[in-house]
């Protein structure tokens, strides 16, 4: 009995497994019947894209897109996109006509349909002319191609007011795209070919290849990656223009910034000198390089750079300052002072020459009353290093005031030192005044006020 059970169980289950399989199988491929499928899904997206009818150009991207899965897609690859392209270019048409009949156009719409529409046409072009499709294709389609491929090109300003759009809606990964689509366009087979044989489109895509146009694009490409927190793409692009004169500046502080942050402090030597050579009126770069120097121990490659900015430029106050700094760092306070004076001559109102002359008094009263300290005569200490902390203290309030943005804790700190000296002292006498500003200062540098 068991055994008769056992022999219908594995009967039924074989029929299971049978009926499953039978069910698996895909109906053969009729490459006939697939053809014509294909045929009719372009045929009818024709049909809902036709402008001077109602289009439905979503019922017609649907018909496309069954074209697209069809099996006999790959066979007729380049005739689906360039069916496909004049979909899109209809739609575009459509969207860019509307305000003669008193409607808006959709931006939206309106650019999507260009970028599509052009990459469907631009490979079109190349496979309808790569040497294995040769002759499958007619001039009056390769011509057609090209021109609507230039349309799309031309009347979006080469793509660039899509990313203009999408930059100001901060869209930066649409924006990124379209800045690249640009680049790539101009480089074209599709857009070069039809340039070559007429004159006047010649004339304007040569426009377009303009460097500061390329640069300009290639710029704001490398804009929208860094919005984008996307690294490798930002270096790529502004390691291309690094050397170009177009926003030369912050091409060359943003690549700085980003080889600072990843501690390529060769990457980072290479850009500041470019700085230092091609924009030698902005100091960031020879600071820059100079803290670079610094922090190796270059002490001679350091003095080298000053030096050479101020054979270039001998009274800029910044470059005058630095050389006073590094001299400070080699123990020489009294040729510091001499070349913070000089740059005070020149720029009274520079946050780090006035820091330069707060930092060498505060300094030396700190040595003086620290003298005294170790003789244990306080009284002393304070009468002999406040005249010398006063003058320190003239200099950090106006960089106090000079730092806006309140960057530089350092200011606070020295301020708040000095003040504290002071109204902490039983015969203080403008404690109040003193108090205030010692809590002025905290609070702008988000420091602890002095309570009352």
């Amino acid at each position: 009995m068991k055994q008769l059970l056992f022999s219908i169980y594995f009967l039924i289950f074989s029929l299971s497994v049978n009926a499953q399989n039978t069910d698996s199988i895909t109906t053969p491929i009729d490459p006939k019947a697939d053809l014509k499928e294909l045929q009719k899904n372009i045929k009818e997206a024709k049909v809902l894209s036709i402008i001077n009818q109602k289009p439905n150009y979503e019922q017609a991207r649907k018909k496309i897109k069954a074209a697209f899965r069809n099996s006999q897609y790959e066979a007729n690859k380049a005739f689906v996109l360039m069916e496909a392209g004049n979909v899109e270019y209809n739609c575009f048409e459509t969207e860019r006509n509307k305000p003669a009949s008193g409607a808006k156009t959709n931006l939206s719409t309106l650019y999507l349909a260009s970028e599509k529409g052009y990459n469907y046409f631009h490979d079109s072009y190349i496979l309808y002319n790569s040497p294995d499709s040769e002759g499958k294709i007619n001039k009056k389609n390769n011509a057609m191609l090209q021109k609507k491929a230039w349309n799309l090109f031309e009347n979006t300003d080469g793509f660039r007011m899509n990313a203009a759009d999408a930059y100001k809606n901060k869209d930066w990964k649409s924006a990124h795209k379209c800045f690249n689509l640009f680049l790539k366009a101009i480089e074209s087979d599709i857009l070069n070919d039809y340039a070559s044989k007429n004159a006047k489109i010649s004339q304007v895509l040569s426009l377009y290849q303009n460097d500061s146009i390329v640069n300009h694009a290639k710029y704001y490409r490398a804009l929208c990656s860094l919005k984008m927190d996307s690294i490798p793409l930002a270096i790529s692009d502004l390691d291309d223009i690094k050397n170009n004169s177009f926003e030369q500046n912050t091409v060359l502080q943003e690549l700085s910034k980003i080889y600072i942050k990843q501690k390529k402090l060769e990457e980072l030597e290479k850009v500041l000198k470019i700085g230092v050579k091609n924009i030698p009126s902005n100091p960031w770069f020879a600071r820059n390089l100079v803290n670079l120097y610094l922090s190796e121990k270059y002490y001679n490659e350091a003095i080298e750079v000053v030096d050479h900015l101020m054979s270039l430029d001998s009274i800029n106050a910044e470059y005058i300052s630095l050389k006073g700094q590094l001299v400070e760092l080699q123990g020489d306070t009294i040729q510091a002072l001499k070349l913070y004076e000089k740059s005070y001559d020149i720029d009274s109102l520079n946050t780090t020459i006035n820091l330069n002359f707060g930092r060498i008094y505060y300094n030396q009263a700190t040595s003086i009353e620290n003298q005294y300290f170790d003789l244990r005569d306080y009284e002393e200490a304070y009468n002999q290093s406040m005249p010398i902390y006063l003058k320190s203290l003239d200099y950090y309030k106006v960089a106090f005031k000079l730092d806006t943005l309140h960057e530089n804790p350092t200011i606070g700190r020295a301020i708040r030192t000095i003040t504290y000296k002071q109204f902490s002292r039983a015969d203080c006498q403008n404690q109040d005044e003193l108090i205030d500003l010692y809590n002025d200062v905290s609070r702008a540098y988000s420091m602890d006020v002095f309570p009352r």
